[in-house]
Parts: C-alpha cells; structure tokens; sequence
C-alpha cells in the first residue's frame, strides 16, 4: 500500500517567512536614534549611581518601578522602530507626563521653594532630566511630521 494518510508535511515552521516591514526613512533611523540615546543619558547616571553606592538599594521598589518604565521605554522604542503607530501613540503620552512633571517642579520651586531654583540651573538636572525630555521631543517631531506615511502602511 503506498497511499499514507498520515505522512508528516515536507514545510516547516522555519521555513514560513516573517513580513518584510517596509523600508525606514532617514527621518525614522535619526528619530530612533534620538530616543535611543535620550533613554541612555538617565539609564547611565542611574546605573552610575547605583554603582556609587555599591548597589545596595535601600528602597527595592523604586527601583524595580525605575526598571519597569525603563522597559516599557525600551518595549515601545522597539515597536516604534517596527512601524507600530500606537506605540508611537504611548510614547508621546509618556513624554508629555514626563514634560508636566519637569514643569510642575520648576513651578514649585519658582513659587515655593525659591533655595531649589539653583538645583534647576546647574549642568547635572538640565543634563539627566531637560536634554532627554528635549530630545524625545525633537524625535517625536520627526515620528509625527516627517514620518507619519510609514506608520499609516503598517
């Protein structure tokens, strides 16, 4: 008898290729590239000052929630750079509550703690905290306004 019913499929699992994901502008890659190093500027003065302290964490939750939003961050980059428009979406929600909190201090240290103004001014808070916020702005600018096909084909 040569007819076998249950004769095992000759294609694979691995043969099946993935979609091609369309080819990402330049504005893209500089956007992606903006954001990937606005997240590396605080993720290294966090890991630096866990260093300072001989990474003994008195306060385990904060960090476990700083690592949980460092990635979400690097999760949605990640989707962002394969045209997933929502995350784009999430992104930008994050960065304005980021933006509201910078200037919720600023404006609590204008009115009510005029000692912290000084803090606000010098080159570390303008570095870890404004330069990143900025760039994920200017980035976001490029995914929304230069960009905006690429996310619609997907």
């Amino acid at each position: 008898m040569t007819n076998d019913n249950y004769k095992t499929s000759q294609s694979s699992l691995i043969d099946i290729a993935e979609p091609e994901l369309p080819e990402r502008p330049r504005n893209v890659n500089i956007a992606l590239a903006l954001l990937v190093i606005a997240l590396a500027v605080p993720g290294l003065r966090a890991l630096k000052e866990l260093q300072d302290m001989h990474f003994q964490v008195e306060n385990v939750g904060s960090l476990a929630m700083y690592c949980a939003y460092f990635g979400v961050l690097v999760a949605l980059i990640l989707l962002i750079a394969r045209a997933k428009g929502w995350a784009r979406l999430v992104f930008l929600i994050l960065i304005l509550i980021e933006f509201a909190r910078i200037c919720t201090a600023v404006g609590i240290a204008w009115r009510r703690a005029p000692e912290l103004w000084n803090y606000l001014l010098t080159a570390q808070y303008l570095l870890m905290t404004v330069l990143p916020v900025f760039l994920n702005f200017v980035a976001l600018h490029l995914l929304y306004f230069s960009s905006g096909n690429w996310f619609r084909k997907s």
